[in-house]
């Protein structure tokens, strides 16, 4: 295993951050650099919390969520994180406790996930391909002590309510609110938007898969805890430097997706598409450039001449797929492969299964075809517990 120090001399790793200092740029950067010093020495705050609440500030009106026909701001954005944040407390969900989310891909669950990171709360992702039977399980060994749903979900939920033994809020996203359980919007719209309590800390939690029994809720604090100086039990033998040197070695994948050279020409900026369910571990690749200021796009449900209209529509040049919606995509009619313009694209990133080659080479080509520079396929192999191990690019 090599040192941390000779996995910062590799060329990926210089490269992957670098590119992350791309994405930011220099003059947000330096925007959002003296905003977070103000904040963290003068007013004390957190200094993740005061970082991305100064960067927000600096992108503004720049485009954060596209969908469904909503675009909503960086600053809109921040506004309901913020609001969210404090009526969770309000409600007494307090820094360490969990908030458990069953939501599709929407601006929601983007507001539940930094509500949560910006104040020390972690966010299991529940699979809401799960059949009710197959939800207590899962949401109880989680410790939630509250459940944020979205209105095609109550149904289920309320079937198993009983069930649910840490649970003392159940918040719901839509205008049905059953008996017992809050509106997600009127919380939001009674709070207030002003700087949450708490520190900040990445806090979506995903589960296994469950191939051999019920899904497991992965411990993302201990995962964190790993890199610590008091972890040498949970490193089970390697050592802190061992640690960090895998956790620089995954960052250094991002250079070979190219997420320096991911620029929109016209927004500046990652444009990343989102067309697999947010509860897969997987699919945090795509929601990786929200963190450095892109623009996502997660669609509410997969169809593959969507998939291709979006990219032409919004101009994505980021993606995660899974070998099954590539499949889809390259059964499409001709006349219907190729009616869009493809030309932004330029890392689509694959993974949750082996791919078929010829599976690639159809996608490099409808790319290239369609107007795509370079080819756009990659590819990574790992797991939920570990995230990225062997990562494979067009060359």
């Amino acid at each position: 295993m090599p040192s941390k120090s000779d996995v910062l001399k590799l060329k990926q790793t210089r490269g992957a951050i670098l590119g992350l200092a791309k994405q930011i740029g220099v003059v947000n950067g330096l925007k959002a650099g003296v905003s977070t010093a103000y904040r963290s020495v003068v007013k004390g705050q957190n200094r993740g919390q005061a970082f991305f609440s100064s960067y927000w500030d600096v992108l503004g009106e720049r485009e954060a969520i596209v969908c469904d026909g909503k675009r909503i701001s960086f600053a809109e954005f921040k506004d309901r994180s913020f609001r969210l944040a404090n009526a969770l407390t309000t409600l007494g969900v307090q820094q360490g406790d969990r908030v458990a989310e069953l939501l599709p891909n929407g601006p929601e669950w983007f507001e539940v996930m930094f509500a949560t990171a910006l104040t020390g709360r972690s966010m299991p992702m529940l699979n809401w391909h799960l059949k009710p039977h197959e939800l207590p399980p899962c949401i109880n060994k989680s410790n939630a002590t509250a459940l944020i749903i979205d209105a095609a979900f109550v149904e289920a939920v309320l079937s198993i309510k009983d069930q649910l033994t840490t649970v003392k809020h159940f918040i719901v996203v839509g205008d049905d609110i059953p008996e017992g359980m809050l509106s997600y919007d009127k919380i939001i719209a009674e709070s207030d938007a002003f700087d949450p309590a708490g520190s900040f800390g990445l806090s979506a939690t995903p589960y296994s898969g469950g191939t051999t029994g019920t899904p497991k809720l992965l411990n993302m604090d201990e995962m964190a805890d790993i890199l610590s100086d008091d972890s040498d039990g949970k490193r089970r033998g390697a050592t802190k430097d061992e640690a960090s040197a895998l956790a620089l070695m995954q960052l250094g994948a991002f250079y070979w997706y190219k997420l320096g050279e991911c620029k929109d020409a016209i927004s500046g900026n990652i444009r990343s598409m989102i067309p697999g369910p947010l509860y897969h571990a997987g699919v945090q690749v795509a929601v990786l450039p929200f963190f450095l200021g892109g623009t996502v796009v997660p669609l509410p449900r997969f169809t593959p001449e969507i998939f291709l209209k979006t990219i032409q529509d919004e101009r994505i040049n980021w993606t995660f797929v899974a070998p099954t919606m590539l499949e889809r995509i390259l059964d499409l009619p001709e006349e219907v492969l190729g009616r869009y313009n493809l030309s932004t694209m330029q890392s689509l990133i694959c993974a949750a299964a082996p791919c078929p080659p010829d599976v690639k080479r159809g996608i490099n080509a409808l790319f290239r075809r369609q107007g795509a520079k370079n080819d756009i396929f990659m590819e990574y192999y790992g797991a939920s517990e570990t995230g990225l191990i062997s990562v494979l690019v067009p060359e």
